[in-house]
């Protein structure tokens, strides 16, 4: 195999691993020790370990090694902002360049979170915690992909999965059923000006739900400070 494919390989063991396993801000990760579980040399190791600290996902520090990097709230904040400008200018090339197929992929998401969130509210009315891997990213996906421009997608995907990470591992606050449905409504939305050929309206609708998710995570960050600070009194009381 050659040795770009090699380091492409470590890179996706290595970030599906951080996500997967949920590892959290501070870990330390050991060359020998991943190049050994995915059968690897350490050079193709140590060259995925250089991309993911390129893209954020990792810090070096003297004497630690390579660690999972935490961010702070002013830099999430900067990664809300320019998800919005780069879904929003991927949105815009949707209407131009989306073919029936990438509709008909949207329509068919659509149809899914529609499914999932009928199905949820049968069976399990009350609020509950979601998957990091919701239905809400197959959207995204599908949304850059109908954009058809693979540099705009790249730093999109790789914008979202950190963002997801960060909020999964941070602000997990149950949703309910009304929650899923909001979400939903404001997607159907965003097809529908693309559909419609709506360039600015798709462009404006799409930063707005994404400004919203940001409002959102502080929402949860608050609340579970709050939650925190409630059950530190009823400790002291008891």
């Amino acid at each position: 195999m050659e040795k770009g494919t090699l380091m492409e390989l470590a890179y996706q063991c290595i970030l599906r691993k951080i996500i997967e396993e949920r590892l959290a801000p501070g870990t330390p990760l050991r060359e020998n020790h991943l190049a050994e579980e995915f059968n690897l040399s350490p050079t193709p190791v140590r060259e995925a370990f250089r991309r993911l600290e390129n893209e954020g996902w990792l810090q070096s520090l003297p004497y630690k090694g390579c660690t999972l990097r935490q961010y702070t709230l002013k830099e999430l904040e900067e990664m809300f902002l320019l998800r919005e400008a780069l879904e929003g200018a991927a949105v815009k090339c949707a209407v131009q360049r989306a073919t029936q197929r990438d509709l008909r992929k949207l329509e068919d998401v659509l149809k899914k979170e529609r499914a999932f969130i009928d199905v949820r509210r049968e069976k399990n009315p009350e609020p509950a915690l979601e998957s990091p891997t919701s239905i809400d990213i197959l959207f995204h996906d599908a949304l850059v992909d109908a954009a058809h421009a693979p540099h705009l997608k790249q730093r999109s995907s790789m914008l979202q999965a950190q963002i997801s990470y960060v909020i999964f591992l941070n602000a997990r606050t149950p949703t309910t059923p009304d929650d899923l449905e909001s979400v939903y409504e404001e997607h159907c939305m965003v097809f529908f000006a693309i559909r419609r050929g709506w360039k600015d309206i798709a462009e404006e609708l799409i930063q707005r739900h994404i400004h919203s998710g940001w409002n959102k995570y502080l929402h949860s960050l608050k609340q579970g400070e709050d939650n925190r600070a409630s059950s530190r009194t009823v400790s002291r009381k008891a």
